[in-house]
């Protein structure tokens, strides 16, 4: 997001409606203010009407538009810009609008612009696909219908989809720690856009206010 405003194709100013319709409040809030969680939007990862369905088939597919739908059907929160609250529907957003300014799957752009010129070989977008490279760990969850403190569920493959831009990645130790180094040191193949300084595309820090501090986390 950030490389596309230095580039001049979207400014952080833009309004979330001039990209995607029929979001509440959305001439009021910027693609800034969901970045820094300071939209109104509420997040469907926090709502019954995701979670109820996800855990009942979780192998099931989630288009992005539908999980918008859900955090938008609970929106709006606040005053744009009145208070954090983390929401992944915000991530959903602005990757929406990145595959609409660049034309291309955001699959694509994550290879382009980030994996690749960080060699981050292990690192894949999955999309709807379930499939994990080689070997992988196995992970248990007590999310899930099924599940129990004595025979939690095997989330290993359920299907990615529900995390979309707000995480679905596939990763390996060291990719993290690479993109990390370069996160943290400015490598110069993230330094343009992601580590530019200007006030125009600089994110401010925020006070953290909600009580859902246990959400917090990177969003991709």
């Amino acid at each position: 997001m950030l490389r596309l405003a230095e580039e001049g194709q979207l400014s952080l100013e833009d309004p979330i409606a001039d990209y995607i319709e029929g979001i509440p409040n959305g001439e009021q809030f910027t693609l800034r203010q969901l970045a820094d969680m300071t939209s109104d939007v509420a997040g469907y990862t926090r709502s019954t009407q995701f979670t109820d369905r996800f855990f009942a088939v979780p192998q099931q597919v989630f288009t992005p538009e539908e999980l918008v739908a859900v955090g938008v059907s609970e929106s709006a929160l606040f005053a744009p810009g009145a208070r954090f609250d983390y929401s992944d529907t915000n991530y959903i957003l602005l990757g929406l609008v990145v595959e609409q300014v660049t034309g291309q799957p955001v699959g694509e752009v994550l290879e382009e612009q980030i994996f690749d010129p960080l060699g981050l070989d292990e690192t894949v977008w999955p999309g709807v696909s379930t499939e994990m490279p080689e070997p992988y760990a196995q992970g248990f969850s007590l999310q899930g219908d099924t599940a129990t403190p004595e025979a939690p569920a095997n989330a290993t493959h359920w299907n990615p989809s529900w995390g979309a831009t707000a995480g679905a990645l596939i990763s390996d130790v060291a990719d993290l720690l690479a993109y990390g180094r370069a996160m943290g040191t400015g490598h110069t193949d993230l330094r343009r856009g992601l580590h530019r300084r200007g006030p125009h595309l600089h994110l401010q820090p925020r006070t953290l206010t909600t009580a859902h501090h246990d959400l917090l986390g990177c969003g991709s």
